[in-house]
C-alpha cells in the first residue's frame, strides 16, 4: 500500500532468479527492448531502474501566451510515465517539446526478482523466496481461473454442441 491523502495499492509482480548474474540479464534483456531510448540505472545494491524517453516537437501556436499554454498542457508525474512540456528557441522560432518517460522499478531479494512502478520497492520489506514458493497454489500452474458464470454465450452453446454430439456418438 503507498501512503498518501488517499491510499492506494499497487502491483508488484516476482519471479525467481538463479543469482544476481541472472537478474541482471533480465534486466539487460528489458532494456534492450525499448532499443537506443532504454537506460538501465542502478540506484542501489540490488536495486535497478529500466526507462524509457521519448519526445516530439511541434511549432508553438502562433499568437499563444507562452505562460498560459504551458499551465493548459498535461505535466504528469505518475509513477509510471512522467510527461512534461518546456518550449525553446531554435533559429528565432518557438517550439514546444514535448517529453515522456516510462520507468519501472526492480529489487532482486533472496534469489527473487520483483517488478513494480513505484520507488516505494527500494525500501520496503519483502518476503522471503520460501515463504513465496510455499504461498504459490500449483492448481494453478498456468495462471489461469475459470470463472463458468462468466462464459461466454458462443463458447459455452459450443460446448453445449460438442457435448451432445459426443453423448449421440455413443448412444
Amino acid at each position: 500500500m503507498v501512503k498518501g491523502l488517499v491510499p492506494s495499492y499497487e502491483v508488484i509482480s516476482f519471479q525467481q532468479v538463479g543469482d544476481e548474474a541472472e537478474a541482471q540479464k533480465m534486466l539487460n534483456a528489458r532494456k534492450k527492448r525499448f532499443g537506443e531510448s532504454g537506460k538501465l540505472t542502478t540506484v542501489s545494491d540490488r536495486c535497478y531502474k529500466v526507462s524509457n524517453s521519448w519526445s516530439y516537437r511541434n511549432p508553438f501556436p502562433p499568437g499563444t501566451d507562452e505562460e498560459q499554454y504551458l499551465r493548459d498542457q498535461l505535466n504528469s508525474t505518475n509513477a509510471v510515465v512522467r510527461t512534461g512540456v518546456k518550449v525553446v528557441e531554435e533559429s528565432g522560432h518557438k517550439i514546444t517539446e514535448h517529453t515522456s518517460t516510462y520507468t519501472t522499478c526492480f529489487r532482486v531479494h533472496d534469489n527473487v526478482l520483483y517488478e513494480s512502478s513505484i520507488e516505494q520497492l527500494f525500501e520496503m520489506s519483502l518476503p522471503t523466496s520460501e515463504s513465496l514458493i510455499r504461498g504459490v497454489d500449483g492448481a494453478n500452474d498456468v495462471d489461469l481461473d475459470l470463472f463458468f458464470d462468466r462464459i461466454p454465450m458462443g463458447i459455452k452453446h459450443q460446448r453445449w454442441n460438442m457435448l451432445n454430439s459426443g453423448v449421440g456418438a455413443q448412444l
